[in-house]
């Protein structure tokens, strides 16, 4: 399962917040009849509230998943004293 975290723009990048649950959705880990079973992700673009992300499936496809930002940003849990 993949899940989102945060992290500083300064060195040494430590993460700032992480996601309190795996990623869901219709359709985003949908059942594969491949020996691999392998969900990477290939790149995010973060336009308007929406967040796109880009990944890859078993070495065999590319999905593009749409996500609400405002319902995945107020999921995130504060790491730390940050």
């Amino acid at each position: 399962f993949a899940g989102i975290y945060c992290f500083s723009a300064s060195p040494p990048f430590p993460i700032t917040k992480i996601s309190a649950e795996p990623l869901l959705g219709e359709d985003f880990y949908p059942q594969s009849t491949s020996l691999k079973k392998v969900i990477f992700p290939g790149g995010l673009v973060l336009e308007r509230e929406i967040l796109y992300i880009a990944y890859g499936k078993n070495d065999q496809e590319l999905w593009i998943a749409k996500l609400d930002w405002n319902l995945i940003h107020s999921s995130l849990r504060q790491i730390g004293g940050t």
